[in-house]
């Protein structure tokens, strides 16, 4: 599936832009994907649930997409809500989320 979704996305990253097809890739999954010979780096977006309430952090994501990282949205809810119902509290949390998602992928 993996060698699928990179050749839909052969001729957008020819161009340099990121391929208009993805994966769902839980960010639980430490090595596991690196272990079984699987290609995470298809071109396209990978959408990672399972930060926050599930038990990953930010700072796993390189440990499970390897360089495909910065191609990597991360789905946080959970994580990102137990700090409301205060506006100010959520919005607080959510930029430090994307802060330390941006540190790991760049």
């Amino acid at each position: 599936m993996l060698t699928a979704l990179k050749a839909e996305n052969a001729a957008e990253a020819a161009e340099g832009r990121l391929g208009s097809y993805g994966a769902v890739v839980g960010a639980t999954l430490g090595g596991t994907a690196h272990r079984l010979g699987a290609d995470l780096a298809i071109d396209g977006p990978l959408l990672a649930p399972g930060i926050g309430a599930q038990g990953a952090t930010p700072a796993d994501l390189p440990a499970v997409f390897g360089p495909a990282v910065r191609n990597v949205l991360p789905s946080v809810s959970r994580g990102v809500l137990r700090h409301g119902p205060d506006a100010a509290s959520l919005v607080a949390a959510a930029s430090r989320m994307a802060d330390e998602v941006r540190a790991v992928a760049e």
